[in-house]
């Protein structure tokens, strides 16, 4: 059985269309013979392309294996803190650091989740946006307006999920699910509504999506907000009770309380934490 889009380790990036990236070195990685990684610190979001061959890396205690057009987002220190990697032989990889302004806005309606792990269905347009960034970066060009719009459509290329080649029944429910959230979880929808929405049983989706996600419907539904919610809580200074139902939760008590379950604190916390780091980011 083909598997339906994995989703490795904190499975989500979220941003918005108003977000303004820095976009850092880049680079094609091509590699003919067995090339080990040493482990590092990597201090800025760090988006890889593998175009031939195999890459396994190893994000924390997490290993990430990726194929011929398959991606995967990796995120900055404070999440990943060390890696190592070994590549097979004949592959080549594209890769780019890239940063966000740490800009507060009051208000965003166009916010997106994307997963961190990808497999794009038009992996040769990512290509061709991926090399004209590279070839700007090599010439010394600094446009960081043009920039910034190039690494939007890089991100929108990167989130178009490939379902092709999966004829399962099973995949194919799994994947419109998968789908149907992405586009509603700001709803507060049930695992009642995501069922109905691909036409089956919520006890047999919830059986799918423990195969395929290892977590059950509503772990994965809860997971995507919360991930939303984060990115909130980072670019925003609304009040919890509004980053609570525009996270799709009932209340803000829920909210807490799904929010302490993941990430071991309450919201703001977390968000005192981070506000801790850009003072001193030592």
């Amino acid at each position: 059985m083909s598997s339906a889009p994995s989703l490795p380790g904190n499975g989500f990036f979220a941003f918005s269309q108003a977000d303004r990236f820095i976009l850092k070195e880049a680079g094609l990685c091509i590699y003919n013979s067995s090339h080990p990684y040493y482990e590092r610190v990597v201090y800025d979001y760090e988006l890889v392309f593998v175009t031939e061959g195999l890459l396994s890396v190893r994000e924390n205690d997490e290993e990430i294996n990726l194929e011929r057009n398959q991606g995967y987002i990796f995120f900055p220190k404070s999440i990943r803190s060390k890696g190592s990697m070994d590549v097979s032989y004949g592959t080549a990889y594209f890769w780019l650091h890239f940063s966000k302004e740490q800009n507060v806005q009051q208000e965003s309606f166009d916010d997106k989740v994307i997963p961190r792990f990808s497999s794009p269905c038009d992996p040769a347009r990512l290509v061709t946006l991926l090399k004209w960034y590279i070839h700007d970066y090599i010439e010394g060009i600094a446009d960081e307006d043009y920039h910034n719009t190039l690494f939007h459509l890089i991100l929108q290329e990167f989130s178009h999920v490939d379902n092709a080649g999966k004829p399962e029944s099973q995949n194919n429910i799994v994947s419109m699910a998968y789908q149907y959230i992405m586009s509603n979880f700001s709803k507060n929808i049930s695992v009642s509504d995501i069922a109905r929405s691909v036409q089956c049983t919520p006890n047999y989706l919830t059986r799918m999506f423990k195969e395929y996600y290892g977590k059950t419907t509503i772990q994965f539904l809860n997971s995507v907000k919360i991930e939303y919610a984060k990115h909130l809580l980072t670019t925003t200074t609304l009040p919890i009770k509004i980053i609570a139902i525009r996270s799709g939760f009932s209340s803000d008590l829920h909210f807490r309380k799904i929010f302490k379950q993941l990430e071991g604190c309450n919201p703001r916390s977390y968000q005192y934490s981070l506000s801790r780091i850009r003072i001193d980011p030592k």
